[in-house]
Formats: structure tokens, sequence, C-alpha cells
């Protein structure tokens, strides 16, 4: 996927140094722990119990030797993990405030999070959908799902519209190039076997 590649080759920034995509990477997970602060203290409420709750995900993400391994390595999922911790925070900012400025920005983070790689990117559409579902469900005061999800489509095809459809300046033949590419990738990754619990002990 294109920013995937891209995440990783601001490493070279650095100078050009076999270490560069890593150090790209791990900067990446460090903003991600970074980002997930204070999206866990909202998560949780605020005060003490949202700075319980915020410890504990920082000693978790720190702390996970599966995370630590990842994130040391030239592997998208540290780009992912941060584009999709961006996803869910600009959600709930819409959320709050029924701001289309949140929701539309959610949109697009989303777009960007397939483009880094598109399985993750599937990933933070079932979080924001089955939040938004759960809206629609229970009708929770002051807040306009149908709205936001209406600002988060139209985020998310603007910026997935100009990668699939017609990526200016290259034109429909590369949008056409891309989505055959982004099918033969799912398909692919469908026929992999998962690795079980056995993988993790």
């Amino acid at each position: 996927t294109p920013l995937g590649r891209l995440g990783m080759g601001l490493g070279y920034l650095g100078g050009l140094d076999f270490d560069a995509p890593r150090t790209a990477t791990a900067w990446a997970w460090i903003l991600t722990v970074a980002f997930c602060i204070p999206l866990a203290k909202r998560v949780a409420g605020g005060g003490l119990v949202g700075t319980l709750a915020s410890t504990l995900c920082v000693g978790m993400l720190f702390g996970s030797w599966l995370t630590v391994s990842y994130c040391r390595a030239a592997f998208l999922e540290g780009w992912s993990a941060l584009v999709t911790i961006l996803v869910l925070g600009a959600y709930l900012k819409a959320r709050d405030g029924n701001s289309w400025v949140w929701s539309l920005t959610c949109g697009l983070l989303w777009g960007l999070a397939i483009l880094v790689k598109a399985t993750y990117g599937l990933f933070a559409l079932g979080a924001v959908g089955l939040s938004g579902l759960c809206d629609l469900h229970q009708r929770p005061e002051g807040v306009r799902p149908v709205a936001i999800a209406r600002n988060v489509f139209l985020g998310a095809f603007t910026c997935l519209g100009w990668w699939f459809i017609l990526p200016l300046p290259m034109g429909l033949d590369h949008g056409a190039l891309h989505r055959a590419t982004l099918v033969e990738y799912l398909t692919k990754a469908g026929d992999l076997d998962s690795p079980g619990p056995g993988f993790l002990l």
C-alpha cells in the first residue's frame, strides 16, 4: 500500500541507514502510545478512572512482547495502529460535538488507514461502524449518527476515490490497476492460515 511504504521511508530523512525504516516504525509506535493516553481517558470518562485506564493502556502497549517485536521491525503494524488511533479520536470528537469537520476528518483518516494497510483499515471501519450502529439503536441525546455517517462516508470517498477511481494526475487506468492490486491482496490475505493461539504462547 502506498502510504505504508512512504511512512517507513520517512526514516531515511535521518540518513541512508539499514535501520531507517525500523526507526520510522518505532517512532510511529511511540506516537500511537502518546495518542492512546487521551483516547483512553476520554473513553473511561476522565477523572481517576480515566487516569488509571490510560496508565494501563500505556503499560500494555509498551509491555506486550508482540507489539515490541513489531515496533522494532520494518512492518506496517506501527503505522496502521497510529492511523487507527487517529481515526477513533476523530470519530469521538465528531460524536461529542456533532462536528461535520471532525466527522469529515474521520472519513479522510479512515481512507488513509486503508492506504497504509487495507486489512487494518477494515478494523478501524468495524470499530467506527459498530459504534454508529449502537447509536442508531440507542439514540443517545445530542448525537446524530446519520449526519456523522454521511460526513465520514464523504471523507472516505474523497480519499479512496482519488486512489482507486481517478488517481490524478495518472488517470482511470491507474485507478483500475490499484483496484486490481487491492483485490489480489485481500484474496491472498484471506487464503492465509491463522497462526492460532499457539502463536501467542
